[in-house]
């Protein structure tokens, strides 16, 4: 039996245990250690502070700040880039990814251009997400920042394996 503070993670085949590390949108980011008590503020800080495969429990809240900017894939509030699952703690209706239309004036009606915040980009292997709501996430109207910002808003896929559950966009 596995310690408790872990979870299974499904890796090229093969089960591995994986620790638990805990988000929760309106955490106390100065003292968090990804704990059930001290959790990561945003996804992304999860992910940073992380190397190996772990799985990510968000707490219910809507998660709208903080970005990472990619030179292919542009701005997104979550960049997967290892075997990581990330899943709500309280379902799609209680845990909301958000991301953010341009404020650029060059942007069009739909909020697409300069500085617009995508969901998610997984770039790396074998990435589960489950049980989000994705909304409002945007993309540049063109190609601005590389060959793949004009596409996907809620969720861009550029790698070998997503799976995306139980999610609402």
């Amino acid at each position: 039996m596995p310690p408790a503070n872990t979870a299974y993670v499904l890796s090229n085949n093969f089960t591995k245990i994986a620790p638990k590390v805990y988000v929760k949108p309106d955490a106390d980011a100065s003292v968090a250690t990804g704990s059930e008590e001290f959790p990561y503020r945003t996804v992304q800080a999860a992910i940073n502070a992380t190397t190996e495969p772990v799985t990510i429990i968000a707490k219910p809240g809507v998660y709208a700040e903080g970005y990472v900017e990619h030179p292919n894939y542009g701005c997104t509030r979550i960049l997967t880039d290892r075997v990581l699952r990330i899943t709500s703690e309280a379902g799609a209706e209680n845990t909301i990814l958000m991301g953010s239309p341009s404020t650029d004036p060059s942007a069009d009606e739909y909020g697409r251009g300069p500085g617009a915040v995508r969901c998610i980009v997984q770039n790396g292997n074998m990435t589960q997400i489950q049980g989000f709501t994705l909304t409002g996430g945007r993309t540049a109207k063109t190609n601005t920042a590389g060959a793949h910002d004009g596409f996907g808003g809620a969720i861009f896929n550029a790698s070998t394996y997503l799976s995306v559950d139980d999610c609402i966009i």
